[in-house]
């Protein structure tokens, strides 16, 4: 390798850093949402990096965050397709616990029931509540970011909310239900 071919490579290198930092502690947050591990969040993230890095795949990207959580998410159905993460309600870990801060014991019992029941739900399901009702996004974002339909993003959203509610033994019209799952489709 010459030194210009090496410098060239540092300058793509500095250049690729420079694009994905912004966009890497959300990566990270939605990864934690979709394994439940941080260590498999971890993981899912780096192999997402290194798949973009290496296929040279994040020049001239219009919407690079969109783009990001769709090539995250795309990981995370293949993986799970694959049953690499079959068994990860398992060995869930407890880091979610620092979002809780000093909040009471029963707000601690809360977010872990939640925790545990978003872990229970298929895939697809799992991941459009976390991007959904956890992040925000909205449907018709998530529609172009996925490339799925809106009617079936509507409809997966909803059957994901009807199993969080039977898993957390919840009313229709439970306050804690709509504070958890956002209750209304955006």
């Amino acid at each position: 390798m010459t030194i210009l071919n090496f410098r060239k490579k540092a300058s793509v290198q500095a250049r690729f850093t420079e694009w994905i930092t912004p966009f890497v502690k959300s990566l990270h947050a939605v990864a934690y949402q979709y394994t439940g591990s941080k260590e498999n969040a971890e993981d899912l993230v780096q192999d997402v990096i290194a798949d973009i890095y290496a296929k040279n795949r994040w020049q001239d990207i219009e919407h690079p965050k969109a783009w990001l959580m769709r090539c995250l998410y795309n990981r995370f159905i293949d993986i799970c397709r694959k049953n690499k993460y079959q068994n990860m309600i398992d060995d869930i870990d407890d880091s979610h616990k620092e979002i809780v801060g000093n909040e009471s014991a029963e707000t601690s019992v809360v977010v872990d029931q939640v925790h545990n029941a978003i872990q229970q739900l298929p895939p697809h399901q799992r991941a459009l509540v976390s991007l959904c009702d956890i992040n925000g996004y909205s449907l018709s974002e998530l529609s172009r970011t996925l490339d799925k339909p809106l009617g079936t993003l509507k409809s997966d959203l909803h059957r994901g909310r009807q199993k969080l509610k039977q898993t957390l033994k919840l009313s229709g019209n439970d306050a804690t239900m709509r504070l958890i799952v956002g209750g209304a489709e955006k």
